[in-house]
């Protein structure tokens, strides 16, 4: 059983990486700043593992500003790039993945492992207790 949880999550993981590809409405009226949540990916992923239903009232459909250190950058299969940002947790399995659109490709082009960054993005639930993102942006 746990050979195959490590073949599914990377799997499901990969076919839903930047799946989304939406592009950033670079909006940034008032009322979505207010509704803006802070938090680490430490945070997140903590949320994720005690209680869901619970991570997903706070993160879910909500725009959240995350700073942390780039674990990883890639591109999913349909070419829109995303970032893992580590946890520090062992094996790093439910790091957290921001999505962005193909718009971004330059900018994160830029960006390294290890360095730390913010980001700002849409809270898109968990796929097997992994924190995603969608509609994501560099925050300046």
């Amino acid at each position: 059983m746990k050979k195959l949880a490590w073949i599914t999550v990377p799997l499901m993981t990969l076919a839903l990486t930047g799946c989304g590809g939406k592009k950033s409405s670079g909006g940034g009226d008032a009322k979505s700043a207010e509704q803006t949540v802070t938090a680490t990916p430490q945070e997140m992923v903590k949320a994720y593992a005690a209680n869901t239903v619970a991570a997903d009232q706070k993160f879910k459909d909500k725009r959240i500003k995350v700073t942390g250190v780039v674990k990883d950058i890639n591109t999913g299969i349909t070419g829109a790039p995303y970032v893992i940002m580590s946890t520090g947790y062992k094996y790093g399995l439910y790091d957290p993945h921001f999505n962005f659109s193909k718009d971004h490709l330059n900018e994160l082009a830029k960006v390294q492992k290890g360095k730390s960054i913010t980001v700002i993005c849409t809270g898109h639930g968990d796929i097997a207790k992994t924190p995603m993102n969608e509609d994501c942006e560099l925050s300046k």
